[in-house]
């Protein structure tokens, strides 16, 4: 319920990517992202959004730690948007049907999956709802 809460709540153009609530802890994680990125005063400003809204206030009467985030360079890809907004970089990926992983280029990105080229220069499509894992590359 609270996911789709946020959801209403948000801008247009931020995304809501994951939510834990830690009970234990007393603490709600929200991790958000956009076409254009997020920044450190986009994620203030979506957690004063969050803070502030009748229904926050309502869930946590009693307050609640709220921790808002981008994504980072662990955590997987799982929209269309996030796949576009790496075209050209290597991102590693495990598919469901298989036990091992593919390292490929994004070349294009449509709204059912996107074009990789892997090291052998041979061009694979890959659907996004067969996708288990998809990680950018980090290279140095």
């Amino acid at each position: 319920m609270l996911k789709k809460e946020l959801k209403k709540i948000l801008p247009d153009d931020i995304y809501l990517l994951d939510m834990v609530e830690d009970n234990l802890t007393d603490c709600l994680k929200i991790t958000i992202d956009s076409v254009t990125g997020v920044d450190i005063k986009t994620t203030t400003r979506i957690a004063k959004i969050i803070k502030n809204s009748e229904y926050f206030k309502n869930a946590y009467p009693a307050g609640v730690r709220l921790e808002v985030s981008s994504p980072s360079i662990f955590d997987s890809l799982t929209e269309p948007f996030q796949f576009k907004k790496n075209i050209g970089k290597k991102i590693q990926i495990k598919e469901f049907s298989s036990n091992f992983t593919k390292t490929l280029q994004i070349e294009s990105v449509d709204n059912a999956g996107f074009n990789g080229f892997e090291d052998s220069d041979d061009l694979f499509y890959i659907r996004f709802n067969e996708i288990e894992k998809a990680n950018i590359l980090v290279e140095f």
